[in-house]
Protein backbone atom coordinates (compact mmCIF):
# COMPACT_ATOMS: atom_id res chain seq x y z
CA UNK A 1 0.00 0.00 0.00
CA UNK A 2 3.09 1.91 0.15
CA UNK A 3 2.69 5.17 -1.99
CA UNK A 4 4.43 8.60 -3.12
CA UNK A 5 2.16 10.46 -1.86
CA UNK A 6 3.12 13.98 -0.22
CA UNK A 7 1.40 15.55 2.33
CA UNK A 8 -0.17 18.63 0.80
CA UNK A 9 -2.24 22.07 1.53
CA UNK A 10 -5.04 19.84 0.52
CA UNK A 11 -5.30 17.85 3.46
CA UNK A 12 -8.54 18.46 5.07
CA UNK A 13 -8.58 20.91 7.92
CA UNK A 14 -8.05 19.26 11.78
CA UNK A 15 -9.32 20.98 14.56
CA UNK A 16 -6.77 23.07 16.46
CA UNK A 17 -6.15 20.58 19.68
CA UNK A 18 -4.92 21.95 22.89
CA UNK A 19 -1.47 20.20 22.78
CA UNK A 20 -0.73 20.93 18.87
CA UNK A 21 -0.77 16.92 18.37
CA UNK A 22 -1.12 15.01 15.27
CA UNK A 23 -4.81 14.20 14.88
CA UNK A 24 -5.92 10.78 15.21
CA UNK A 25 -5.92 9.02 11.99
CA UNK A 26 -5.25 6.01 9.58
CA UNK A 27 -4.53 6.80 6.10
CA UNK A 28 -3.83 2.91 5.13
CA UNK A 29 -7.45 2.80 6.38
CA UNK A 30 -8.59 5.29 4.54
CA UNK A 31 -6.94 4.14 1.08
CA UNK A 32 -8.11 0.67 1.67
CA UNK A 33 -11.95 1.62 1.95
CA UNK A 34 -11.71 3.72 -0.91
CA UNK A 35 -10.04 0.94 -3.10
CA UNK A 36 -12.60 -1.41 -1.63
CA UNK A 37 -15.67 0.66 -2.91
CA UNK A 38 -13.49 0.61 -5.97
CA UNK A 39 -12.74 -3.04 -6.07
CA UNK A 40 -16.68 -3.81 -4.91
CA UNK A 41 -19.52 -0.99 -5.36
CA UNK A 42 -21.57 -2.67 -4.00
CA UNK A 43 -20.49 -2.43 -0.37
CA UNK A 44 -21.22 1.31 -0.54
CA UNK A 45 -24.44 1.21 1.39
CA UNK A 46 -22.15 -0.87 4.12
CA UNK A 47 -19.50 1.76 4.36
CA UNK A 48 -22.47 4.14 5.04
CA UNK A 49 -24.21 2.31 7.40
CA UNK A 50 -20.71 1.76 9.56
CA UNK A 51 -20.10 5.75 8.66
CA UNK A 52 -24.58 6.07 10.06
CA UNK A 53 -25.06 7.81 6.81
CA UNK A 54 -22.07 10.97 8.19
CA UNK A 55 -20.54 11.97 5.35
CA UNK A 56 -18.64 15.27 6.62
CA UNK A 57 -14.89 15.23 7.94
CA UNK A 58 -15.11 11.15 8.08
CA UNK A 59 -11.91 10.86 5.88
CA UNK A 60 -8.98 12.73 7.56
CA UNK A 61 -6.97 13.00 4.19
CA UNK A 62 -8.51 15.53 2.06
CA UNK A 63 -8.46 13.72 -0.96
CA UNK A 64 -9.47 10.92 0.24
CA UNK A 65 -12.77 12.93 1.39
CA UNK A 66 -13.04 14.35 -1.40
CA UNK A 67 -13.15 10.98 -3.36
CA UNK A 68 -15.86 9.70 -0.73
CA UNK A 69 -17.83 12.98 -1.05
CA UNK A 70 -17.93 11.83 -4.97
CA UNK A 71 -19.02 8.21 -4.48
CA UNK A 72 -21.83 9.97 -2.19
CA UNK A 73 -22.87 12.35 -4.81
CA UNK A 74 -22.96 9.50 -7.26
CA UNK A 75 -24.50 7.16 -4.99
CA UNK A 76 -27.16 9.33 -3.62
CA UNK A 77 -27.39 11.94 -6.23
CA UNK A 78 -27.88 9.61 -9.82
CA UNK A 79 -28.45 6.04 -8.15
CA UNK A 80 -25.49 4.52 -10.11
CA UNK A 81 -22.65 2.37 -8.60
CA UNK A 82 -19.45 4.98 -7.44
CA UNK A 83 -16.98 2.75 -9.64
CA UNK A 84 -13.76 4.43 -10.31
CA UNK A 85 -14.94 5.49 -13.79
CA UNK A 86 -18.15 7.62 -12.49
CA UNK A 87 -15.99 8.63 -9.75
CA UNK A 88 -13.08 10.18 -11.96
CA UNK A 89 -15.58 11.66 -14.22
CA UNK A 90 -17.70 13.51 -11.30
CA UNK A 91 -14.40 15.05 -10.30
CA UNK A 92 -13.01 16.03 -13.56
CA UNK A 93 -16.81 17.97 -13.96
CA UNK A 94 -15.75 20.06 -11.10
CA UNK A 95 -12.38 20.38 -11.86
CA UNK A 96 -11.48 18.36 -8.94
CA UNK A 97 -9.75 15.69 -10.38
CA UNK A 98 -6.30 17.01 -10.48
CA UNK A 99 -6.28 17.80 -6.65
CA UNK A 100 -7.13 14.17 -5.72
CA UNK A 101 -3.81 13.01 -7.31
CA UNK A 102 -5.02 12.90 -10.75
CA UNK A 103 -6.77 8.99 -12.74
CA UNK A 104 -3.41 7.46 -11.63
CA UNK A 105 -3.80 8.35 -7.60
CA UNK A 106 -7.61 6.46 -8.13
CA UNK A 107 -6.34 3.74 -10.01
CA UNK A 108 -3.89 3.65 -7.21
CA UNK A 109 -6.71 3.11 -4.54
CA UNK A 110 -8.31 0.78 -6.51
CA UNK A 111 -5.34 -1.72 -5.89
CA UNK A 112 -4.85 -0.26 -2.79
CA UNK A 113 -6.53 -4.00 -1.67
CA UNK A 114 -7.08 -7.73 -3.51
CA UNK A 115 -10.36 -7.75 -1.44
CA UNK A 116 -13.61 -6.12 -0.40
CA UNK A 117 -13.96 -8.67 2.20
CA UNK A 118 -12.33 -6.88 4.65
CA UNK A 119 -14.18 -3.62 3.85
CA UNK A 120 -15.58 -3.34 7.97
CA UNK A 121 -12.52 -3.73 9.74
CA UNK A 122 -11.41 -0.66 7.72
CA UNK A 123 -14.63 1.24 8.03
CA UNK A 124 -14.46 1.27 11.86
CA UNK A 125 -11.38 2.39 12.02
CA UNK A 126 -11.75 5.47 9.63
CA UNK A 127 -14.67 6.34 11.69
CA UNK A 128 -13.40 5.56 15.44
CA UNK A 129 -10.88 8.38 14.22
CA UNK A 130 -13.54 10.70 13.05
CA UNK A 131 -15.47 10.29 16.21
CA UNK A 132 -11.94 10.92 18.01
CA UNK A 133 -11.53 13.86 15.79
CA UNK A 134 -14.77 15.20 16.86
CA UNK A 135 -14.06 15.09 20.40
CA UNK A 136 -10.95 16.84 20.39
CA UNK A 137 -12.56 19.95 18.12
CA UNK A 138 -15.87 19.73 21.24
CA UNK A 139 -13.36 19.91 23.78
CA UNK A 140 -11.50 22.53 22.08
CA UNK A 141 -13.98 24.72 21.23
CA UNK A 142 -15.39 24.43 25.28
CA UNK A 143 -12.03 25.35 26.10
CA UNK A 144 -12.20 28.43 24.37
CA UNK A 145 -15.65 29.16 25.52
CA UNK A 146 -14.63 28.54 28.82
CA UNK A 147 -11.28 31.12 28.78
CA UNK A 148 -13.03 33.93 26.77
CA UNK A 149 -16.11 33.95 29.75
CA UNK A 150 -18.90 34.78 27.87
CA UNK A 151 -21.03 31.67 28.31
CA UNK A 152 -22.13 31.05 31.70
CA UNK A 153 -21.48 27.81 33.13
CA UNK A 154 -24.26 26.00 33.13
CA UNK A 155 -25.24 26.40 29.50
CA UNK A 156 -21.14 25.92 28.67
CA UNK A 157 -21.57 22.24 30.78
CA UNK A 158 -25.15 21.33 29.23
CA UNK A 159 -23.83 22.25 25.52
CA UNK A 160 -20.33 20.17 26.20
CA UNK A 161 -22.68 17.31 27.55
CA UNK A 162 -24.76 17.24 24.68
CA UNK A 163 -21.98 17.64 22.27
CA UNK A 164 -20.87 14.94 23.65
CA UNK A 165 -23.78 12.64 23.96
CA UNK A 166 -24.38 13.46 19.82
CA UNK A 167 -20.67 12.23 19.30
CA UNK A 168 -21.62 8.72 20.92
CA UNK A 169 -24.86 8.25 19.34
CA UNK A 170 -23.38 8.53 16.14
CA UNK A 171 -21.11 5.51 16.66
CA UNK A 172 -24.33 3.56 17.32
CA UNK A 173 -25.94 2.73 13.92
CA UNK A 174 -29.57 2.87 12.40
CA UNK A 175 -29.22 0.67 9.44
CA UNK A 176 -32.58 1.27 7.10
CA UNK A 177 -34.80 -2.22 6.18
CA UNK A 178 -36.79 -3.21 4.00
CA UNK A 179 -40.10 -4.15 4.91
CA UNK A 180 -39.03 -8.30 3.69
CA UNK A 181 -35.98 -7.66 6.05
CA UNK A 182 -38.13 -7.80 9.62
CA UNK A 183 -41.84 -8.25 9.11
CA UNK A 184 -41.25 -11.64 9.38
CA UNK A 185 -39.70 -11.23 13.01
CA UNK A 186 -42.10 -8.60 13.67
CA UNK A 187 -45.36 -10.71 12.82
CA UNK A 188 -43.36 -14.05 14.82
CA UNK A 189 -43.17 -11.80 18.23
CA UNK A 190 -46.72 -10.42 17.58
CA UNK A 191 -47.75 -13.86 17.49
CA UNK A 192 -46.01 -14.55 20.59
CA UNK A 193 -47.44 -11.74 22.37
CA UNK A 194 -50.68 -12.80 21.74
CA UNK A 195 -50.58 -15.93 22.62
CA UNK A 196 -48.77 -15.43 26.28
CA UNK A 197 -51.79 -12.83 26.76
CA UNK A 198 -48.84 -9.90 26.44
CA UNK A 199 -51.13 -6.29 25.76
CA UNK A 200 -48.46 -3.82 26.50
CA UNK A 201 -45.66 -2.70 24.72
CA UNK A 202 -44.58 0.06 26.88
CA UNK A 203 -43.67 -0.09 31.16
CA UNK A 204 -46.92 -0.64 33.10
CA UNK A 205 -48.82 1.78 35.30
CA UNK A 206 -50.01 -0.79 37.53
CA UNK A 207 -53.54 0.57 36.81
CA UNK A 208 -55.22 -2.44 34.32
CA UNK A 209 -57.84 0.05 32.49
CA UNK A 210 -54.76 3.16 32.01
CA UNK A 211 -52.34 0.39 30.88
CA UNK A 212 -55.41 -1.38 28.35
CA UNK A 213 -55.98 2.11 26.65
CA UNK A 214 -52.12 3.75 26.38
CA UNK A 215 -50.75 -0.11 26.16
CA UNK A 216 -47.96 1.17 29.30
CA UNK A 217 -45.84 4.27 28.74
CA UNK A 218 -44.16 4.16 25.83
CA UNK A 219 -40.30 4.91 25.65
CA UNK A 220 -39.37 8.43 24.56
CA UNK A 221 -43.08 9.45 25.19
CA UNK A 222 -43.82 13.00 26.98
CA UNK A 223 -46.76 11.83 29.72
CA UNK A 224 -48.53 15.28 30.91
CA UNK A 225 -50.49 14.20 34.40
CA UNK A 226 -52.55 17.57 34.92
CA UNK A 227 -54.41 19.10 37.85
CA UNK A 228 -55.68 21.43 40.18
CA UNK A 229 -54.03 21.62 43.63
CA UNK A 230 -54.23 18.95 46.32
CA UNK A 231 -56.15 16.87 43.88
CA UNK A 232 -53.72 14.44 44.11
CA UNK A 233 -51.44 14.10 40.90
CA UNK A 234 -48.12 13.74 43.56
CA UNK A 235 -49.87 10.50 45.12
CA UNK A 236 -50.50 9.36 41.83
CA UNK A 237 -47.56 9.44 40.25
CA UNK A 238 -45.86 8.10 43.21
CA UNK A 239 -48.54 5.05 42.85
CA UNK A 240 -47.22 4.45 39.35
CA UNK A 241 -43.36 4.91 40.75
CA UNK A 242 -43.86 2.76 43.44
CA UNK A 243 -45.55 -0.30 40.94
CA UNK A 244 -43.16 0.44 38.39
CA UNK A 245 -40.24 -0.12 40.62
CA UNK A 246 -42.02 -3.70 42.56
CA UNK A 247 -42.81 -5.08 39.53
CA UNK A 248 -39.56 -5.51 38.21
CA UNK A 249 -39.51 -3.21 35.02
CA UNK A 250 -36.93 -0.80 35.59
CA UNK A 251 -36.17 2.29 38.16
CA UNK A 252 -37.69 5.34 38.64
CA UNK A 253 -35.85 8.67 38.79
CA UNK A 254 -37.84 11.70 40.35
CA UNK A 255 -37.51 15.38 40.11
CA UNK A 256 -39.46 16.52 42.84
CA UNK A 257 -39.09 20.42 42.56
CA UNK A 258 -42.09 20.88 45.07
CA UNK A 259 -41.45 18.26 47.94
CA UNK A 260 -38.37 17.60 49.67
CA UNK A 261 -37.48 13.61 49.47
CA UNK A 262 -38.64 13.22 53.17
CA UNK A 263 -41.69 13.89 52.65
CA UNK A 264 -42.00 11.53 49.10
CA UNK A 265 -40.54 8.67 51.54
CA UNK A 266 -43.40 9.27 54.07
CA UNK A 267 -46.28 8.84 51.01
CA UNK A 268 -44.38 5.98 49.50
CA UNK A 269 -44.09 4.42 53.42
CA UNK A 270 -48.17 5.15 53.89
CA UNK A 271 -49.29 3.93 50.61
CA UNK A 272 -47.07 0.77 50.94
CA UNK A 273 -47.83 0.13 54.45
CA UNK A 274 -52.05 1.54 54.40
CA UNK A 275 -50.26 3.82 57.07
CA UNK A 276 -52.57 6.67 57.95
CA UNK A 277 -50.48 9.70 57.08
CA UNK A 278 -51.39 12.10 60.09
CA UNK A 279 -50.49 9.51 61.86
CA UNK A 280 -46.82 9.50 60.91
CA UNK A 281 -46.57 13.26 61.12
CA UNK A 282 -47.14 13.30 64.87
CA UNK A 283 -45.16 13.23 67.16
CA UNK A 284 -46.25 10.47 68.87
CA UNK A 285 -47.34 7.17 67.59
CA UNK A 286 -48.28 3.66 69.16
CA UNK A 287 -45.53 0.27 69.36
CA UNK A 288 -47.77 -1.07 66.72
CA UNK A 289 -47.40 2.02 64.36
CA UNK A 290 -43.67 2.00 64.98
CA UNK A 291 -43.49 -1.63 63.83
CA UNK A 292 -45.62 -1.61 61.30
CA UNK A 293 -43.41 1.48 59.87
CA UNK A 294 -40.16 0.34 60.29
CA UNK A 295 -41.29 -3.25 58.78
CA UNK A 296 -42.24 -1.39 55.48
CA UNK A 297 -39.12 0.96 55.44
CA UNK A 298 -37.36 -2.05 55.19
CA UNK A 299 -39.67 -3.39 52.09
CA UNK A 300 -39.61 -0.72 50.12
CA UNK A 301 -35.70 0.53 51.10
CA UNK A 302 -34.22 -1.60 48.09
CA UNK A 303 -36.87 -0.13 45.33
CA UNK A 304 -34.90 1.47 42.41
CA UNK A 305 -36.30 4.75 42.93
CA UNK A 306 -33.85 7.68 42.86
CA UNK A 307 -34.99 10.75 43.79
CA UNK A 308 -33.80 14.69 43.43
CA UNK A 309 -35.52 17.31 45.44
CA UNK A 310 -33.47 20.14 43.72
CA UNK A 311 -35.87 23.30 43.75
CA UNK A 312 -36.78 25.57 41.62
CA UNK A 313 -34.08 23.47 38.98
CA UNK A 314 -33.77 25.00 35.33
CA UNK A 315 -34.18 22.49 32.86
CA UNK A 316 -30.50 22.69 31.59
CA UNK A 317 -29.89 21.46 35.10
CA UNK A 318 -32.32 18.66 34.98
CA UNK A 319 -31.29 17.36 30.99
CA UNK A 320 -27.45 17.19 32.63
CA UNK A 321 -28.35 15.45 35.97
CA UNK A 322 -30.92 12.68 33.90
CA UNK A 323 -28.56 12.08 30.94
CA UNK A 324 -25.59 11.54 34.04
CA UNK A 325 -27.92 9.41 36.01
CA UNK A 326 -29.34 7.00 32.81
CA UNK A 327 -25.87 6.35 32.20
CA UNK A 328 -24.71 5.45 35.67
CA UNK A 329 -27.86 3.64 36.28
CA UNK A 330 -29.24 2.31 33.49
CA UNK A 331 -31.79 0.18 34.83
CA UNK A 332 -34.09 3.21 35.03
CA UNK A 333 -36.71 3.31 32.84
CA UNK A 334 -39.13 5.62 34.02
CA UNK A 335 -38.58 9.70 34.28
CA UNK A 336 -41.00 11.84 36.44
CA UNK A 337 -40.94 15.49 36.95
CA UNK A 338 -42.96 17.26 39.79
CA UNK A 339 -44.08 20.04 38.43
CA UNK A 340 -43.31 22.04 35.11
CA UNK A 341 -44.32 25.23 36.24
CA UNK A 342 -41.70 25.16 38.81
CA UNK A 343 -38.99 24.94 36.51
CA UNK A 344 -36.84 27.88 35.61
CA UNK A 345 -35.20 28.30 32.14
CA UNK A 346 -31.05 29.35 32.10
CA UNK A 347 -32.32 32.72 30.70
CA UNK A 348 -35.11 35.00 31.36
CA UNK A 349 -37.55 34.99 28.11
CA UNK A 350 -40.13 38.24 27.47
CA UNK A 351 -43.05 36.26 29.43
CA UNK A 352 -43.70 33.20 31.06
CA UNK A 353 -45.22 31.49 28.57
CA UNK A 354 -42.41 31.89 26.50
CA UNK A 355 -40.26 30.03 29.16
CA UNK A 356 -43.13 27.35 29.27
CA UNK A 357 -42.85 26.62 25.77
CA UNK A 358 -38.76 26.38 25.99
CA UNK A 359 -39.31 24.01 28.90
CA UNK A 360 -41.69 21.79 27.26
CA UNK A 361 -39.67 21.58 24.31
CA UNK A 362 -36.62 20.34 26.59
CA UNK A 363 -38.58 17.70 27.85
CA UNK A 364 -39.44 16.64 24.61
CA UNK A 365 -36.69 16.44 23.52
CA UNK A 366 -35.05 14.67 26.10
CA UNK A 367 -37.41 12.27 26.14
CA UNK A 368 -36.35 11.23 22.81
CA UNK A 369 -32.76 11.81 23.98
CA UNK A 370 -33.34 8.95 26.55
CA UNK A 371 -35.45 7.03 25.22
CA UNK A 372 -37.67 6.50 28.21
CA UNK A 373 -40.96 8.07 28.99
CA UNK A 374 -41.16 11.51 30.90
CA UNK A 375 -44.08 11.46 32.98
CA UNK A 376 -44.14 15.57 33.95
CA UNK A 377 -46.86 16.60 36.11
CA UNK A 378 -48.62 20.06 35.37
CA UNK A 379 -50.86 22.20 36.75
CA UNK A 380 -54.32 23.16 35.08
CA UNK A 381 -55.58 27.06 35.23
CA UNK A 382 -58.47 28.11 37.41
CA UNK A 383 -61.19 28.15 34.27
CA UNK A 384 -60.80 24.43 34.58
CA UNK A 385 -62.74 25.01 38.08
CA UNK A 386 -65.09 27.65 36.61
CA UNK A 387 -66.32 26.47 33.45
CA UNK A 388 -67.23 22.66 33.99
CA UNK A 389 -66.70 19.95 36.08
CA UNK A 390 -64.47 18.18 33.58
CA UNK A 391 -61.04 19.68 32.33
CA UNK A 392 -60.14 20.46 29.02
CA UNK A 393 -56.84 20.47 26.83
CA UNK A 394 -57.14 24.61 26.91
CA UNK A 395 -57.21 24.53 30.72
CA UNK A 396 -53.56 23.68 30.58
CA UNK A 397 -51.61 26.30 32.47
CA UNK A 398 -49.50 29.05 30.94
CA UNK A 399 -48.53 27.58 27.45
CA UNK A 400 -50.61 25.46 24.70
CA UNK A 401 -46.75 24.41 23.83
CA UNK A 402 -47.70 21.86 26.43
CA UNK A 403 -51.11 20.05 24.45
CA UNK A 404 -48.70 20.20 21.59
CA UNK A 405 -45.86 18.95 22.60
CA UNK A 406 -47.01 16.09 24.95
CA UNK A 407 -47.76 12.40 23.30
CA UNK A 408 -50.49 11.74 26.22
CA UNK A 409 -52.53 14.14 28.13
CA UNK A 410 -53.94 13.15 31.26
CA UNK A 411 -55.86 15.21 33.69
CA UNK A 412 -57.34 14.30 37.23
CA UNK A 413 -60.36 15.93 38.36
CA UNK A 414 -63.45 15.34 40.92
CA UNK A 415 -66.84 16.24 40.31
CA UNK A 416 -67.59 19.98 41.16
CA UNK A 417 -71.21 19.29 41.19
CA UNK A 418 -71.24 16.36 43.78
CA UNK A 419 -68.92 17.95 45.70
CA UNK A 420 -71.19 20.83 46.45
CA UNK A 421 -74.18 18.42 47.05
CA UNK A 422 -71.75 16.72 48.95
CA UNK A 423 -69.44 19.26 51.29
CA UNK A 424 -68.57 16.87 53.55
CA UNK A 425 -65.19 15.69 53.14
CA UNK A 426 -65.08 11.62 52.09
CA UNK A 427 -62.17 9.46 52.76
CA UNK A 428 -61.72 7.44 49.87
CA UNK A 429 -62.81 10.14 47.05
CA UNK A 430 -64.47 9.49 43.59
CA UNK A 431 -61.49 10.87 41.33
CA UNK A 432 -61.64 10.91 37.41
CA UNK A 433 -58.70 10.16 35.16
CA UNK A 434 -59.37 11.81 31.76
CA UNK A 435 -57.13 10.41 28.68
CA UNK A 436 -57.98 13.97 27.18
CA UNK A 437 -55.10 13.40 24.35
CA UNK A 438 -53.37 10.13 23.26
CA UNK A 439 -51.62 10.20 19.31
CA UNK A 440 -51.89 6.58 19.07
CA UNK A 441 -55.39 5.64 21.02
CA UNK A 442 -58.11 6.22 22.79
CA UNK A 443 -59.42 8.99 25.10
CA UNK A 444 -61.99 8.84 28.05
CA UNK A 445 -62.52 8.75 31.26
CA UNK A 446 -61.35 6.24 34.05
CA UNK A 447 -62.84 6.07 37.30
CA UNK A 448 -60.73 6.10 40.21
CA UNK A 449 -60.63 6.03 44.36
CA UNK A 450 -58.43 7.63 46.24
CA UNK A 451 -57.67 7.42 49.66
CA UNK A 452 -56.19 10.34 51.17
CA UNK A 453 -55.13 8.69 54.26
CA UNK A 454 -52.83 6.24 52.63
CA UNK A 455 -51.85 8.37 49.31
CA UNK A 456 -53.35 5.37 47.56
CA UNK A 457 -54.95 5.11 44.30
CA UNK A 458 -56.93 2.57 43.07
CA UNK A 459 -58.81 1.53 39.85
CA UNK A 460 -62.90 1.42 40.13
CA UNK A 461 -62.69 -0.36 36.31
CA UNK A 462 -64.90 2.06 34.79
CA UNK A 463 -63.91 3.17 31.70
CA UNK A 464 -65.91 5.73 29.36
CA UNK A 465 -64.77 5.84 25.75
CA UNK A 466 -65.29 9.21 24.26
CA UNK A 467 -67.91 9.10 21.41
CA UNK A 468 -65.73 8.38 17.86
CA UNK A 469 -66.14 10.92 15.18
CA UNK A 470 -68.30 9.95 12.50
CA UNK A 471 -65.27 8.81 10.45
CA UNK A 472 -64.38 5.75 12.20
CA UNK A 473 -65.82 2.83 12.63
CA UNK A 474 -66.34 0.47 15.66
CA UNK A 475 -64.04 -2.14 16.82
CA UNK A 476 -67.19 -4.84 16.41
CA UNK A 477 -67.62 -3.30 12.35
CA UNK A 478 -63.97 -3.17 12.25
CA UNK A 479 -63.18 -6.63 13.25
CA UNK A 480 -65.94 -7.89 10.78
CA UNK A 481 -64.29 -6.10 8.24
CA UNK A 482 -60.79 -7.60 9.15
CA UNK A 483 -61.87 -11.42 9.47
CA UNK A 484 -64.38 -11.07 5.90
CA UNK A 485 -61.14 -9.96 4.10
Amino acid sequence: MATSRKKDSSKAKSPATFFEREPPQSIESERAVLGAIFLDPETFPKVLEIFNYNTENIFYYGPHQTIFEAMYEIYHTTQNKPDLQAVAGNLETKKLLSNVGGISYLTELSSAVATAANIGYYANIVIENALKRKLIEICSETINKTYEGQTPFKELADEAESNLFTVAMQRRTNPIYKLKDFIETFVENLEERIKNGEVLTGIPTGFQTLDEKLCGLQPSEMIVLAARPSVGKTAFALNIARNVAKTGEGGVLIFSLEMSKELLLQRLICMEGKIDGQIMRKAFAGKKIIADIVETSGRICDLPIFIDDTPSINVIELRSKARKHLYSNPEVKLIILDYLQLMSVHRRSESRQVEIAEISRQIKGLARELKVPILTLCQLSREAEKESAEPRLSHLRESGAIEQDADVVLMLYQDRKKEKEEPQIKDPLNVHLKIAKQRNGPTGIIDLSFHRRHQLFLEIGHFIEDEPSPSTISDEEEEDVFYRK
